[in-house]
């Protein structure tokens, strides 16, 4: 996956300012919970790649170095006969 990645920050083309922009996290260990409030961010604490340096291992926030269109992938994974939904959200303001 972070070869991938670099592949596609290497290829980049049109940037204003010619940063590469990209990064891989995951979890480091699962996240049992019964259930939990909307809007929850989840923070991915192993950090493999941070090219751009816009995802926040802390707070588990990406903010967009510059403007663009930004790529996101995520996946996740329900115990138990249960269920789990993901939204990835855009924050304005």
């Amino acid at each position: 996956m972070e070869d991938t990645i670099c592949s596609l920050c290497t290829q980049r083309k049109g940037s204003p300012t010619g940063y590469q922009i990209g990064f891989f996290s995951y979890m480091s260990q699962n996240l049992y919970i019964n259930s939990i409030s909307k809007y929850k961010t989840f923070v991915y604490d192993r950090v493999e790649t941070n090219a751009g340096s816009g995802y926040d291992v802390n707070s588990g926030k990406f903010t967009a170095p510059e403007r663009g269109l930004y790529v996101f992938h995520t996946s996740t994974t329900a115990y138990n006969r249960s269920y789990s939904t993901i939204e990835v959200v855009k924050m304005v303001g």
